[in-house]
């Protein structure tokens, strides 16, 4: 067998390790465009946000699919952000939502849908949690649009560059 066809080794349940090769492996066989960044952790943009999605822990055995959305609000409306977050949390298992205040003093809202394989897990446990954190990302990101509609409005702006 050559160094390409390796197969990743299951353990005595069928599970396998988790790893980033895995989840390209998903993106390419699903047609997903996605990038890559310095530390090798694969990024994707989505209508509402965008994604990033990571293996992380001392043995690379967590999943972390993270989301921005991409609107931005003043800073004066953080307490809103975390009114709407807290609301978001209580009321949804999935995914984590929080508000950031960036350097420059705006606030983004993220989301988080993590979940730990420390015994590995089948192919298509990864596949149900990768589109779990993606359409419940996506869900909270519409969400976000319709309680934020003019944060959206100023993203699509500066995205055409008017």
């Amino acid at each position: 067998m050559g160094f390409f066809d390796a197969v990743p080794a299951q353990n005595a349940n069928g599970l396998t390790p988790l790893s980033i090769d895995r989840i390209r492996e998903i993106f390419d066989r699903s047609e997903i465009n996605y990038g890559v960044d310095d530390e090798g952790d694969l990024l994707g943009g989505w209508e509402h946000g965008g994604f990033n999605f990571v293996a992380i822990g001392d043995n690379k055995d967590i999943l972390c699919v993270r989301g921005t959305w991409f609107g931005e609000l003043p800073e004066e409306r953080l307490g809103e952000a975390n009114a709407f977050t807290a609301e978001w949390n209580r009321e949804r298992f999935w995914p984590k939502a929080y508000p950031v205040v960036t350097e420059e003093g705006t606030v983004r809202l993220l989301c988080e849908h993590v979940v730990a394989y420390p015994f590995g897990l089948t192919q298509e446990q990864l596949e149900d949690h990768l589109n779990c954190g993606l359409m419940t990302g996506n869900s909270l990101f519409e969400a976000l649009n319709e309680a934020f509609p003019e944060a959206v409005e100023e993203a699509q702006v500066e995205e055409s560059g008017e």
